[in-house]
């Protein structure tokens, strides 16, 4: 303990084996010990989290109603009125990652990334429930680990462990990545 009331804690690992050397080296905290903490106890609280800790970025403004309307006028069923936003979002949306800071794990608002027309998996994935929510469609974001990831090792409820976000319709059975 410090003289200033500060505690240091220190680990050490034994006998560990030899980090493998690829080509391109892998990030460290993929091939090396680390410590990871959770203030979630259970996964579903994370999810509770996250959804009330994106929520804001999903709102439907004046923006994403417009957008919306404009997108599916004259459309002929539900159908057509989803695959046109979903055309819409992978086709007009370039992806960008801009993966800094808290938007390492928060998408942009749906307005900022309509403004710019760029964003990366979750931001398009929060463009794409902002857009069907301002049709009458429930949407909701949803955060994935691609199989290229393998398989959860952890129980421990962590954002750390998901690499790709899409969105889920779920009175369609639909799962859209934009």
């Amino acid at each position: 303990r410090g003289d200033d009331g500060t505690t240091r804690v220190a680990w050490s690992w034994d006998r560990l084996p030899a980090v493998p050397q690829d080509v391109p080296r892998p990030p460290e905290l993929a091939v090396t010990p680390h410590l990871l903490y959770s203030n979630h106890p259970t996964w579903g609280d994370l999810a509770d989290w996250y959804g009330r800790h994106v929520a804001p970025r999903l709102r439907t403004t004046r923006l994403v109603e417009e957008t919306a309307l404009r997108l599916t006028e004259g459309a002929g069923d539900r159908l057509e009125r989803i695959a046109r936003l979903y055309r819409y979002v992978t086709n007009d949306i370039r992806y960008v990652g801009l993966e800094f800071g808290e938007h390492r794990f928060r998408p942009f608002s749906a307005d900022w990334v309509l403004h710019h027309r760029i964003g990366d998996c979750k931001d398009k994935a929060a463009l794409l429930v902002a857009l069907a929510e301002a049709i009458g469609v429930p949407a909701r974001m949803v955060m994935v680990r691609t199989a290229a990831e393998g398989p959860v090792r952890s129980r421990l409820a962590v954002l750390e462990i998901f690499n790709h976000a899409i969105a889920y319709l779920p009175e369609d059975d639909l799962w859209l990545d934009g």
